[in-house]
């Protein structure tokens, strides 16, 4: 069962737009990808952000989304996010002085808390500074609100290499980067519902320091008050309160004071930062629980949301909300170099694989960030494919298609069938390949294991850079892995051959090399699905922090 997550954050990682950029993508012919106006930025799928939030507002979960970006959902296309300014983005600033030290406390304004959705693009080399962005840190403090169940979504391009990261044109952010900004920008996570109890509180929602004249009983218990039942203020709400029922003591960030000022009670007068402050029961009570308390006395909240997320935060111990998921929306973030991360099917039924990140993939650095002790933030799901990803209206796809030489300009013809020959069915390729490469075997044939095949093969170095650039890159095998490999020497054969040992990714089910007339063998894969693409929240590998 998936997630109906209460805010969900897009982050889609630009760069800052260079010659060598414009020289690839010429920005007569992609003006869309160009945006800025100080400084002009690069984002290759700009296309996927409105894309991404019409598949969030198809969902029955309660994201309304309109072209005049007044709905629950906003999107910022045209700027990057450090250069906005959108009134929702502002912060309001306290100086907190607990503990005897002083430091200032943000807060993110009711029209942020609003929203659902907010999908953004920040560009890498701002996130690689030390600066701190006030739009950034509005979007971490919503995000890690301990009220709500929260997700971040990362996307940009990924490569599947161990030493990579998170790329966009030439510019490249590693996980630690990352994970560094967004905490430098006040993304936390709650210890767990209870561990805060103590931690200071806001006033409750309508608090006024009520006349003494306005109750002649306990606001809670209902004892008449006399001689022998004082009254007492609730410092948090202003309510009157018999003496065993105003008994406990709270942290208050404000705390009502009910001066006087010329003889005149001051009903909403306040102070900052009251510690062991009396406190009705109720007021406790919220105070127990910093998720029901958050709740409960947040107005804009309660409406959004309902008291059920109130209720079902109380439980003691859980750490299931705030910031839960981080999803990185790219290509093979759950791979390295030579290895994929095992997947898990939610819709499947039985045993499944460990969900356990292959060393050095760009989702188990980022776990490793995560997981410093220094940094609190156990708890969060992180999710990736090893597959390559793309945008649709229907949401993120994976693919691992082939894509081979022919006639049609690459086009592929017949799904997850291709000849088994290095020039695919192009006649022109197949000449070219015959005049300049005969020293390679040019079959293409199936390895012993049945889960990869073998492109060509040579002895020696024999112009492989050439025969890469000439006819490999003719072809494109989304999701595979290609390695150096060496041949298995053949009996009273002298000299060992090398090849590109292609590695199937885990959606291809089984790979068959199918003998046919002369330069008809092909290679059919059986996929575990009948489309071509599937749904990326499907078969998915993940692991928690």
């Amino acid at each position: 069962m998936s997630t109906n997550y209460n805010r969900y954050l897009d982050i889609h990682l630009c760069t800052i737009a260079t010659a060598a950029l414009e020289g690839q993508f010429r920005p007569a012919t992609y003006s869309s990808l160009y945006f800025g106006k100080a400084t002009k930025y690069f984002y290759e799928f700009n296309y996927d952000i409105r894309r991404q939030m019409r598949y969030r507002d198809s969902k029955a979960e309660g994201f309304t989304f309109n072209n005049k970006n007044t709905g629950n959902c906003k999107i910022l296309d045209d700027v990057e996010l450090t250069d906005a300014t959108d009134q929702w983005l502002t912060l309001t600033s306290t100086l907190d002085t607990t503990g005897g030290g002083s430091r200032v406390a943000y807060s993110i304004n009711d029209q942020l808390k609003q929203l659902r959705y907010v999908g953004c693009m920040v560009s890498i080399e701002k996130l690689q500074t030390n600066d701190v962005y006030p739009q950034l840190r509005a979007l971490m403090l919503w995000i890690s609100d301990p009220s709500t169940q929260n997700k971040l979504r990362i996307n940009c391009h990924g490569s599947g290499k161990r030493a990579g990261g998170m790329t966009m044109g030439t510019a490249e952010l590693s996980p630690e980067d990352l994970v560094s900004a967004l905490v430098r920008h006040g993304l936390t996570r709650p210890s767990s519902r209870t561990a805060s109890a103590a931690a200071a509180i806001e006033l409750a929602q309508n608090a006024r320091w009520k006349l003494d004249k306005e109750k002649d009983s306990c606001e809670n218990c209902n004892k008449k008050f006399g001689v022998f039942t004082l009254k007492h203020h609730c410092r948090r709400c202003g309510g009157l309160f018999c003496d065993k029922c105003s008994s406990k003591k709270a942290t208050l960030k404000v705390a009502l004071t009910g001066e006087e000022r010329g003889k005149v009670i001051q009903q909403t007068a306040t102070a900052s930062n009251v510690k062991n402050a009396r406190v009705c029961d109720p007021c406790y009570s919220i105070a127990a629980s910093p998720v029901i308390r958050a709740v409960a006395e947040d107005s804009v909240l309660t409406e959004l949301f309902g008291e059920s997320v109130a209720a079902a935060a109380g439980q003691a111990g859980r750490t299931d909300y705030g910031l839960t998921t981080i999803t990185l929306a790219l290509c093979m973030g759950a791979r390295a170099d030579d290895q994929y991360s095992p997947e898990r099917n939610p819709t499947a039924v039985g045993a499944q694989p460990p969900t356990t990140f292959v060393p050095d993939s760009l989702a188990s650095r980022l776990l490793t960030a995560l997981r410093d002790p220094n940094r609190s933030l156990k708890g969060i799901k992180v999710a990736a494919s090893n597959q390559v990803v793309e945008g649709s209206d229907t949401g993120i796809t994976v693919t691992s298609e082939v894509t081979y030489p022919n006639p049609n300009n690459g086009i592929k013809t017949v799904p997850n069938v291709f000849p088994a020959y290095v020039w695919g069915n192009d006649p022109k390729v197949k000449a070219d390949v015959a005049k300049k490469f005969l020293p390679f075997d040019l079959n293409i044939t199936l390895s012993p294991c049945g889960r990869a095949i073998y492109f060509s093969s040579w002895q020696g170095i024999q112009r492989t850079v050439n025969f890469y650039n000439d006819i490999y890159k003719r072809w494109d095998f989304d999701s595979w892995q290609r390695a150096d490999y060496s041949l298995p020497p053949l009996p009273g054969v002298t000299g060992v051959k090398n090849t590109w040992r292609l590695t199937a990714p885990p959606r291809v089910q089984s790979i068959k090399l199918t003998l046919g007339a002369k330069d008809k063998n092909r290679i059919e894969l059986t996929v575990r699905n009948t489309g071509d693409i599937e749904m990326f929240k499907h078969y998915k590998s993940y692991e928690v922090s």
